[in-house]
Parts: C-alpha cells; structure tokens; sequence
C-alpha cells in the first residue's frame, strides 16, 4: 500500500511540474486560464493514473470479447476431489515462509495520517460552523441583484457563502467606511466568484488537502489557487468598468477593518500576495484572450494526459494475451492426442448441491495416459490453470455464462503413447499432472473457444500460519515410501502417511470454509509429515465430503456434530492458526467461451 501511495504521489507531482510549465506559458492571459490549470493539477491528487490504465485495460477487453460479467463465482466442485486416489510423488517444493508477526509500521503510518485528516477537517468543519452561524444571524440588505445580499455582525471580511445558491454576506458597519463606487467594487468582485462558483472548486481542493494533508506539494497548490482566483475576480472588476483607485482604495479599506486572516472556506475580497494585487490593480492590467493556438494546446493538454495511461492500459491488455491464451492458441502447450467431450446430465443434481443414491463421485483423474474428468467447465478451469493438489478458488475465476457452473461435461482423453513412455516415463506424478493440466488448457482453449485475460486484485485471503506454541507435527523421515491420503472408517477425516504438506492442503482446500477464499500457505512447514486429522467439512445439503473420496457409492453424510470444524481442527490437531486478511491475487476473467460440439 505504501508503494501504491508514493507512486501515486511522484506521478501527481509530475502532473503538477507539468502544469506549473503551462502556466508560464499562459502567463500573459487571463488569471482564469492559470486557475483552471492549478484546478486540474489538484484534482490529479484523486484520480490515480493507475485508474485510467485500468479502464484502458476493461475498455479494450470489452470491444475485443463483449461484455465480461464481473459476478464471483459460486463455489463450485473442485477438480482436485479425485486426485489422492492417484499415488502421489515423494517430493514436492514448497516455499517456505517465515512464521507470522504483526507488521505495526502500517498501522502506525495509517493512525498518524487518520490524525492529521481529523485535524484538517475539523479545522475546516469549525470554520463551517462559524459561517453558518453569521449566516443565520445576518440581515438582508437592500441591494438589487441576481444573488442575495446579507449583513453579518460576526463576519471579518466580505465574503461568498454557498454552493447552488450563494450569498454575499457583508460585515456589519462596512457601508460606513466604504464610499458607493468602493462598495460597488467590493460587491462586483464578491459577485464574481459566486459566478464562478469558486466556493465549489476550493471545496475540492479542501478535500484534497485534507487527503493529503502531509505533502507539501498540495498546500502549495493551494496558494497558486488562492493567488489566481483572486486575481481573476480583479480582472472581472476591471473589466466590467470599475475604476483601479476606488478598487484598491476599497480592498485597503477592508483590510484596515478586518484584522484576522480570512477563512478559507469562504470566498472572500482578502487574499494571496496583497501588494502584488494592488500593482496589477493600478496599472489596470488585464491578462490577454486566448488565441485559437491557445485553446488548441490547452484543451489538447488534458486530453493527451487522460489519453496516455488509457493507451499504457491497453498496451497492457495486449501484452498480457488478454484476448487469448497465447501460448495455446499458437500450438506452444502440449495437447491430447485425442479427446472425446460430451454432456452428462447425470450429475445436474449434484451441481445444484444434491446427491442421488448410488451417484459415483465426480472429478477429473489421470491414470497411465489416460484422462478422465466429469466435472464442471469452471473447476476445469480451476484446475488448468493452478498447480498440482493446489487448484484455483472459485474467487479466482470470474466472468462467463451460467452454464459453465451447472452443467457437468464427461471428458476422456489420451496423452500420445510415445509420451507415455518416453519424457513420461520417470516423471513423478505431480510432474506428469501438471503436463496434462496444460494439455486441458489446451483442451479448453480449442474446444470450448475459451479466451481469458489475467488481472491482479487485492482480495480477502486465508494465511495458514503456525499458532503461537508452535506446529503439533513432526516430519516423517522414516517412512520413504509414496504419500498415502485415505480417509477414516466411519468418521470423517484423513489418514496422511509420509506426505508433503501441500498435498494435504490441496485436499482440504475444497472445504466450503477455505473455498471461499484462496489459502495461501505461511507455515514453512516443507517436509513429509504422517499424521491423522479428522475434521467434519461443512457442506450445502447432500454434497459428498472428503473422507468418502474413493468410494464408488455414498450414502446420506454423517451428521455435522460427528467432528470439529476445520478451522478449529487446524489449530487443535496441527497447531496452525487461519487468518484473515487482503493480499494480491491472480485472476482469470472468462472473456469468451462456447459449448463445444460433441464427439
């Protein structure tokens, strides 16, 4: 987050650099030109540029694959329910990770800048409060106009109070150090900013202030604000005819009567550098129109700013293959020597979370050079696009028609004999597991039509660290054969004999309470461990449960109570401990996908 915020800064600062040069090259027009530029240098601070690239990215995905639906996916079966009844390898790589510690430079930061925002806004709020209450308290003032003319005896300065309807509130007393032509300047410069809704645009840097209340760079925007929205109010009374002596006799008048600084929530007559105001007064100087060449470069400037990180998205887009799986669709992945893809209704019942007596259990396996898979598009897409035992969350895919989360597809492939006995033959399961996910990418990619693009997200993940006296399970070094998972008789749960931790998160990870979220494993936890852990999955209404894995029939579910959650399993069995927290996440956003024809 930190990086994310000073990268944001360095970009907005840049911004403004860019901005001040513009202004020097307008700075022989009206002040009006210089106020709008340092407006839009402001309003950068809220508008990240990391938004516009993302808009670029969607917009570009859009006009190459039409709509993309954004609804998270329901959980659905997972592709890796069948895959311990296959042997699994002696080994596997697992990063390790250091045990968790609570980082409170983060949260120190965040308290500090909470602080500050409270104090600016407070100041700002009091400062409300106090206008408000003059405005109640003020008089009306027989002056014809288009915006209402009040008195105020606890106002310091002539100033503008209102966004949609504005009032000029006058301090009480002033007719009587002003003459008529003084105060007709006064009222026509306060008249001037309620016409350019000036209260409205410096709310807006108000917000941006309070924001970002700790860089410099936005106070100093402020002052220019300041500076140029006075100077264009000037200009306005100038022009409109009134006399430079009257006005600045005027504005000095004011000042002698109101001897506190004026309030920055209100437009005033008081403000920026005084004496500098007063010399443009006298010498009656009035900044230039703009030329056609002018108008061209400034209305070209904003447009070639919003334009550039668009197009930096969708450069991205492009870059990224989002219209497609490239390497797929270029013949790079390894394929099926041949695949036969049909629909089974048999198995609707158990997309909408039932089970039938005598239903064998769903799922996709590889045996020899075999695949077989019945089982939903999604959870194919889940498991293509994952690691072995550790396929994606449900969370991770989105987009796509409905049909691809109801209806169930039969597949039988074969992986080409020479592979098989060849680069096959002294593979360890997960590898050849990992060479047919790609092969049913491929798979996926020229039968179904699908194209995808990948984004990252910051979503709500499950960190599995190590609870605070440490893991209940010691590595296995005596036990070198395969890993063994089988399931308990007759309560739920597994019995791991020499396994790689991995393999056992990988099965646990279709319990709804994790499948809700993607794990992600901080344990350090990287050898082969045997234990028993028994646990009751919790479980829509009829769906099997994981201990029943390998069983060619299934019978009603033993009941909730017959075991502990998982998560208390975790930290009672294994002493590990489930947290909650936010983390960035790969994401596969189904662009494109068809039925395919069957065979």
């Amino acid at each position: 987050m930190i990086a994310e915020v000073a990268n944001h800064l360095w970009q907005s600062t840049v911004f403004a650099v860019v901005v001040g040069l513009l202004t020097l090259a307008f700075r022989k027009n009206r002040a009006q030109v210089r106020y709008w530029l340092w407006l839009a240098a402001s309003v950068k601070f809220l508008i990240p540029f990391s938004l516009l690239m993302s808009l670029g990215y969607d917009l570009l995905g859009r006009l190459a694959a039409g709509k993309v639906a954004t609804e998270i996916a329901a959980p659905a079966l997972s592709g890796t329910i069948v895959k311990i009844t296959q042997p699994f390898p002696d080994t596997m790589t697992v990063v390790p990770a250091a045990r968790h510690a609570t980082n409170w430079i983060p949260i120190v930061i965040l308290g500090v800048w909470a602080c500050g925002f409270a104090a600016v806004v407070l100041t700002r709020f009091r400062a409300w409060l106090r206008f408000r209450a003059a405005l109640r308290a003020s008089t009306p003032i027989d002056i014809q106009g288009r915006v209402s003319v009040r008195s105020s005896a606890g106002l310091l300065e002539p100033g503008v109070v209102g966004f949609l309807r504005p009032i000029v509130l006058l301090p009480e007393g002033i007719l009587k150090i002003l003459t008529r032509p003084q105060m007709e300047a006064v009222i026509a410069h306060e008249l001037s900013h309620a016409r350019r809704r000036d209260n409205l645009t410096a709310a807006i840097h108000m917000i941006v202030e309070a924001v970002f209340w700790f860089y410099p760079v936005v106070w100093w925007i402020g002052a220019r604000l300041l500076e140029e929205r006075e100077r264009a109010c000037d200009e306005s009374v100038l022009v409109l005819g009134g006399e430079p002596r009257e006005y600045a006799d005027a504005i000095l008048n004011v000042c002698k009567h109101c001897v506190k600084s004026p309030v920055v929530c209100v437009s005033g007559i008081i403000g920026s550098d005084l004496k500098r105001r007063i010399v443009y007064i006298m010498a009656r100087h009035i900044g230039q129109g703009l030329t056609p060449g002018r108008k061209l470069l400034l209305g070209g400037a904003p447009a070639v700013a919003i334009a550039i990180p668009l197009a930096l998205g969708m450069t991205g887009f492009a870059s990224k293959g989002g219209t497609q799986d490239a390497e797929a669709g270029n013949g790079r992945l390894p394929s099926f020597e041949t695949a036969s893809i049909k629909p089974d209704k048999w198995y609707e019942p158990l997309a909408a979370g039932r089970l039938l007596p005598g239903m064998p259990l769903a799922g996709v396996r590889l045996s020899g050079g075999n695949f077989i898979a019945t089982t939903i598009v999604t959870a194919m897409i889940m498991d293509a696009y994952g690691q072995y035992a550790r396929s994606l969350s449900p969370n991770q895919v989105l987009g796509g028609p409905a049909w691809i989360r109801t209806d169930f597809y039969e597949i039988n492939a074969k992986v080409n004999d020479s592979t098989v006995n060849g680069e096959w033959k002294n593979l360890p399961y997960d590898k050849r597991w990992d060479q047919a996910m790609l092969m049913l990418r491929s798979l996926l990619v020229n039968r179904f039509k699908l194209r995808i693009k990948h984004e990252t997200k910051v979503l709500p993940v499950y960190e599995l660290v190590l609870a605070k006296n440490g893991p209940k399970i010691t590595e296995d070094k005596t036990d070198d054969r395969p890993c063994r998972m089988t399931g308990l008789d007759p309560e739920p749960g597994l019995d791991v004999k020499s396994c790689d931790f991995s393999n056992f998160l990988g099965l646990i990870s279709i319990d709804p309470e994790l499948r809700s979220r993607v794990l992600v494993d901080k344990t350090g936890l990287h050898g082969r461990y045997s234990f028993r852990f028994h646990w009751t999955p919790k479980r829509p209404p009829g769906m099997p449960m994981p201990a029943t894995v390998g069983q060619s029939n299934h019978s009603a579910p033993p009941p909730e109570s017959s075991g502990p959650s998982l998560f208390t399993a975790l930290r009672e069995q294994l002493g590990l401990t489930v947290q909650s927290t936010t983390a960035p996440v790969d994401i596969i956003v189904i662009e494109h996908i068809e039925k395919p024809t069957e065979n």
